[in-house]
This record gives structure tokens, sequence and C-alpha cells, in this order.
């Protein structure tokens, strides 16, 4: 365990009947578990990286249910990649979770939701009811969610906002976005900086305001702490997007991006019980 915080919800941030809520917020580098017990909700970290496993999750897990006397209790996991219901289909930076089904993570804890990392990050930032708004997400990988009238748009499978597959044509090359804007993408090739990525991302979310015309885009994920990545991808964006467009679009960096995808989760959870 890397480290662990505390920090205390006001009375409308949780919800009385998840009171023992697990949620876990799964990367390529790092997991952050929020354990809930009334009001008060824990953060813990842990490492991944790319070998880390299912059995590795359950075991950290089992140190949590011990450690707060859990039992029966709710879980939400949040997951990089593609989700099928509750089993992952597929994960380019946690492949030893392929065909996993979440279910089976705990034999304490009952799975209450699963869903992709973005997108659940995106349930944590709707804040109008009309109108277009778009999550970008630039850590390990790179993700993309979207709300349309407040409602999170998933597409035909609930694939949708896969920004970081779109392929790209850079220095006279054809590959993917996330080869050349992310974190993985950094450290597998030498010649790319961080000015470098960020103009990468740029142009896409130029692509993006030209297409989906959204009043506001936040951003978020481990990438937009270096200022250098962020201002290039910003000034990118404006150079490559028409003007009017560009102009209607509110472009925000998320103030807390530790925790806005565990908050997301949460939010998902309402919508759910709602529905």
């Amino acid at each position: 365990m890397i480290s662990k915080t505390s920090e205390l919800y006001s009375g409308n941030d949780m919800n009385n009947d998840l009171s023992n809520l697990i949620t876990c917020d799964l990367g390529g580098t790092k997991l952050l578990v929020r354990v809930c017990i009334d009001e008060q909700c824990i953060d813990m970290k842990f490492e991944t990286g790319i070998d880390f496993s299912p059995h590795n999750l359950s075991s950290i897990l089992k140190q949590v249910e011990k450690e707060y006397h859990l039992h029966n209790y709710p879980i939400a996991v949040a997951f990089p990649g593609l989700l099928d219901g509750k089993r992952c289909l597929l994960s380019n930076v946690l492949p030893k979770f392929n065909d996993f089904d979440l279910s089976n993570l705990s034999d304490n804890g009952r799975l209450l939701l699963a869903l992709n990392d973005v997108e659940a990050g995106t349930h944590g930032i709707i804040q109008q009811e009309r109108g277009v708004e778009i999550l970008i997400m630039a850590g390990t990988g790179i993700g993309m969610g979207i709300a349309i009238d407040g409602q999170v748009f998933r597409g035909q499978n609930g694939f949708s906002g896969e920004l970081g597959s779109c392929q790209s044509y850079i220095d006279n090359s054809l590959t993917r976005l996330t080869d050349v804007a992310s974190g993985k993408g950094l450290r597998s090739n030498r010649d790319l900086d961080l000015k470098q990525a960020g103009e990468n991302l740029g142009m896409a979310v130029s692509w993006v305001i030209n297409c989906f015309n959204p009043g506001r885009i936040v951003f978020a994920g481990g990438l937009f702490n270096e200022s250098e990545y962020q201002q290039a991808c910003f000034t990118a964006a404006k150079k490559m997007t028409l003007g009017p467009s560009y102009e209607s679009c509110r472009l925000e960096l998320e103030p807390e991006m530790h925790s806005i995808v565990v908050r997301g989760l949460v939010s998902a959870i309402s919508v759910e019980d709602k529905r």
C-alpha cells in the first residue's frame, strides 16, 4: 500500500443505503480503493502495472474486509477497458483481467456495478440537463466520456468514447492516439516529449469539439498535472478548432482528479437506482 488518507463526505454525497460501499478505481499504474462507512470515507492507494491481476485485487479487498470488519457489502468497480456487463473484455493496460468476471472478486462482497473508468468519471462531471458535456482523461491511456442532456451516452454496445484507439497520422506514419499522447506512449517512445504528446491530444480535442459542438469539456488524468502537457493540448486544440465552436466550449480542469472516478461510481449507482 502506498498511502492511506481519510476524508468526510457532506450529507448529500452518500446514499444511506450504500453504507460500507467499496469503490475501486482500477488503473494502469494505480488503484484507488475508497471504503465508506456511515459518512466517513477512507482512501487507500496501491500500485498496479501490466502484471496486476484479479487475484491481486481480490487480495486487497480481503485486506480491507478484515480491517473494517465488512461482510455482504456492496462493491463498485471502474475498469480501464471494454466491459460486457460485469465481464472484462479487453484492456491494453491490465491484460490479465481480460475475460474475467468481476462478480468473482470477493466471496464476502457483492458486485453492485462495473463500469468503464472514463464512463464512471463522466457520471461525476455532469452539471447540465441540456447540451453536451465531455470528459477527456489522459493517463496511462486516453479515454473520453460523453454526456448528452444530462445522460451518459454509451453507444450501441457501451463502447463509446474510445478516443485513444482512434488513428492519428503523426510524423508521416499512421498510429493510435494512445501511442503518441498517453503516459504509456511517453514511456515506450523516447522521441516523444510532454509538449508533443499534449499537442497530439490537442489535435484530437479539436476533432471532438468540431464533431460534437460541446458546451463544456472537463480534463482529468495524471498527465494534466503536467503544465507543459496541459498548455500544449489547449493551444493545439484552439488552433485547430472552428472559431465559433471553440468560443462556445468551456475547457476546464477537474479540480479533484484523484477521486473523479470513485465519485462518479456513486453517482452512477444513484442513476441506476432511479431506473
